[in-house]
């Protein structure tokens, strides 16, 4: 959905919105996309039942940091009904991955084997859930700076020429 077309806004306390058994690898109820907040459109009274997100959320929407910058209004209302719903992370609400989690600095001495501990990166989503989807994000990290000697430095065996790394689920 984008904004144009927005859900219907009930603003009679006695009526219900149903959003039953819709499928879709994001969103499986409803996206929001570059939706300006307007504090008259505002989420209420809505069910939203047995409906399955392939990747994230029931409710999903992208949080671009310019128009979108916090959750739709209403979207942890009391009056929102949340009913067995599926998803691959963020049941009730997810957004796209938005941060990194992991070390910003690891020091390591270690030649011709794996790093102990590993590095590990997560990427989260606006609510701090783990963004678990597939094949679509990817985590490039490079090795800046080294010391080692005379050897080559670089952090697999896939990165023999020291150009970098793409992650897939944060490992």
């Amino acid at each position: 959905i984008l904004c144009e077309d927005m859900l219907p806004w009930y603003t009679d306390p006695a009526a219900t919105f149903v959003m039953r058994r819709n499928s879709a690898r994001r969103g499986s109820a409803v996206v929001f996309k570059a939706c300006r907040l307007d504090p008259l459109r505002v989420l209420a009274n809505i069910l939203l039942s047995e409906n399955r997100a392939e990747v994230g959320g029931t409710v999903f929407w992208m949080q671009d940091g310019q128009v979108m910058t916090i959750e739709p209004l209403g979207l942890s209302s009391s009056t929102l009904q949340w009913d067995r719903n599926l998803a691959g992370y963020g049941v009730n609400a997810a957004t796209q991955p938005v941060r990194i989690a992991g070390p910003v600095n690891y020091t390591a001495t270690v030649y011709g084997e794996a790093l102990n501990p590993p590095l590990r990166y997560t990427l989260l989503d606006y609510y701090n859930q783990t963004v678990e989807n597939g094949t679509a994000d990817f985590l490039q990290i490079s090795l800046i700076g080294s010391n080692c000697g005379n050897e080559r430095s670089f952090l697999s065996g896939t990165d023999t020429l020291a150009t970098g790394l793409k992650l897939k689920h944060g490992i």
